[in-house]
């Protein structure tokens, strides 16, 4: 589906588009200049994960961005894999959606891993993004920020009064599933926890472990619609 990417092979492909191009000129330069703009990143930190996002950067391009990050293990024991989490936020405070991916690390005590993902979800001009590392797994365990947790994070980051959950995801996966939640279960919860108006789109991949989706807008003049509330488009 996606998706993560190390920093150099980045540029491996970066640099196989500029040989495939020919020549590069000046008018060129100042177009892409136009078009990949930088993001304003903001990167949340948990207690509840021995893992935190230490930087972040994001380039826009003309379909997504792409976000390169430093995660670092602030734990006592080995990390072998993270879920980190990016919600799209526009210029009025809105959430506009969210993905989330996982990766394969191999990070000891106090080491640091270069990471970067080209994000899926388009972001508007003036736009910006809000990552974290939302689960952490090693061989001493599994840690994890609980969606409502971190929703509120990004909620709070963003300027909007936190809200509580819908009452439909506690009957439709509270009484209903005798499981614990698949992970694409979990990554919907999630997305209807943060979308106020109502999620527009969903994907997600259980193998990979990797989701997206798309808000639907909240009415005009609003940064968000009230909590639970809001009509599918």
């Amino acid at each position: 589906m996606k998706r993560t990417l190390w920093i150099g092979a980045v540029a491996v492909f970066v640099c196989a588009l500029a040989a495939g191009s020919g020549v590069v000129n000046a008018g060129l330069a100042g177009n892409s200049d136009k078009t990949q703009k930088r993001v304003a990143v903001k990167a949340l930190a948990s207690d509840r994960t021995p893992a935190g996002i230490t930087s972040a950067a994001a380039t826009r391009a003309d379909n997504g961005a792409v976000l390169s990050y430093s995660v670092a293990n602030r734990g006592g024991g080995r990390l072998t894999s993270l879920e980190v989490v990016a919600f799209a936020i526009d210029a009025h405070g809105a959430i506009t959606g969210g993905e989330g991916w996982t990766v394969n690390v191999d990070l000891a005590k106090n080491a640091t891993a270069a990471l970067s993902a080209i994000l899926e979800n388009n972001l508007s001009p003036e736009g910006r993004l809000v990552v974290a590392v939302r689960k952490a797994s090693g061989p001493s365990g599994t840690f994890a920020v609980e969606n409502s947790e971190l929703v509120n994070l990004v909620k709070s980051s963003a300027g909007v009064a936190a809200a509580a959950a819908p009452v439909f995801m506690k009957a439709r996966y509270g009484g209903a599933l005798r499981q614990s939640p698949t992970y694409c279960q979990n990554a919907l919860a999630m997305a209807s926890n943060t979308c106020s108006c109502g999620v527009a789109s969903f994907t997600c991949n259980d193998a990979n472990q990797s989701f997206s989706f798309s808000c639907n807008r909240p009415p005009e003049g609003q940064a968000e619609c009230t909590a639970g509330g809001g009509e599918s488009e």
